[in-house]
């Protein structure tokens, strides 16, 4: 069976008093199973929002429309109880802020025992040994302790390796995680990392990785994303997104990074309930010209690569 998950025309607005936010505005792509494909781009890109819009966990405030397609299922049409099987199960979440995924009045044991007993369908008395076992595969010396825990005694980078633990726990097709080394120091983000490698290598599960570590997604992915303002503006193999990049923008986010030229993009991210006429990044972009301003640029194949950009529109003479 194919287990690629393929979105098409992906859009999901949210209704607020300041107007509609288009935190994802007509995103389309297959992310083929057996790989790692990372998501990169600024604050407000829309990446967060494309992981959850995944699994059709998205706020009542907001409208989707588009499919996203997975073992020939709409996971935005099938019944509650139907998607609830697949989450967890088979496309895993590792939420962003470990703070607020927690049940506070529940320990971090309970959280894991809960997975293994209702999906996994194990006997509770082996919820617990199973549980402590994928703890110390996430680099805890005391597992004992952590599955004893509230989240909210957990330090901040122990919280995420704990969500990751459970996200992980049953050993998915696929895991959607959100900022997994954020908050984390360079030797637990070394960790992480080699957990994430051996769950892929090893156990054979696809991921999306949305992240603001560069450097996580040169090591992990094998393809990259680069999102901004709710659209992908440049899609490609990992050496070509870091080695060539096509897009302006793409190019700005990896000048600045700390190994890099350390330049920072010029302007910030348009607000989503005002998108700029045209090209979403003209307003920032330094070689931008009145075609940018006036329409938006469809995404072109560059060499194996997509780039949303004029700059490799052939019908147009050079900008």
């Amino acid at each position: 069976m194919n287990r690629d998950i393929s979105i098409k025309d992906l859009k999901i607005h949210f209704n607020t008093k300041e107007g509609k936010v288009r935190a994802v505005d007509g995103v389309s792509r297959t992310f083929q199973s057996s790989k790692i494909t990372g998501i990169i781009g600024e604050t407000g890109s829309g990446k967060s929002v494309l992981g959850l819009g995944i699994l059709n966990l998205v706020s009542n405030n907001s409208t989707v429309s588009g499919s996203v397609l997975y073992e020939e299922k709409d996971l935005l049409k099938i019944k509650e109880n139907e998607i609830r099987e697949i989450r967890g199960k088979k496309i895993a979440l590792i939420p962003q802020n470990p703070s607020s995924s927690f049940n506070p009045i529940l320990k971090i044991g309970s959280h894991m025992n809960e997975l293994f007993y209702y999906h996994g369908k194990e006997k509770k008395n082996s919820c617990k040994s199973k549980s402590l076992e994928i703890l110390k595969k996430f680099f805890f010396s005391n597992s004992e302790l952590v599955y004893n825990s509230y989240g909210f005694q957990l330090s901040g980078g122990m919280s995420q390796r704990a969500l990751a633990a459970i996200g992980t726990a049953l050993k998915p097709n696929w895991v959607i995680a959100d900022e997994p080394t954020k908050g984390l120091d360079a030797i637990i983000r070394k960790q992480v990392y080699e957990v994430f490698y051996d769950l892929r290598s090893n156990m054979g599960v696809s991921m999306i990785l949305i992240t603001h570590d560069l450097m996580l997604a040169k090591k992990l992915c094998d393809e990259v994303v680069v999102m901004y303002a709710g659209k992908i503006i440049e899609e490609g193999t990992k050496n070509s997104i870091f080695n060539n990049p096509l897009h302006p923008y793409t190019r700005g986010l990896i000048d600045s990074q700390p190994n890099k030229k350390l330049i920072p993009i010029e302007g910030i991210v348009p607000s989503l309930t005002n998108l700029p006429k045209g090209c979403r990044f003209s307003p920032r972009c330094k070689v931008a010209k009145k075609t940018c301003i006036d329409y938006e640029p469809r995404l072109f194949d560059v060499n194996g690569s997509k780039v949303r950009c004029f700059l490799y529109d052939k019908s147009l003479q050079p900008l």
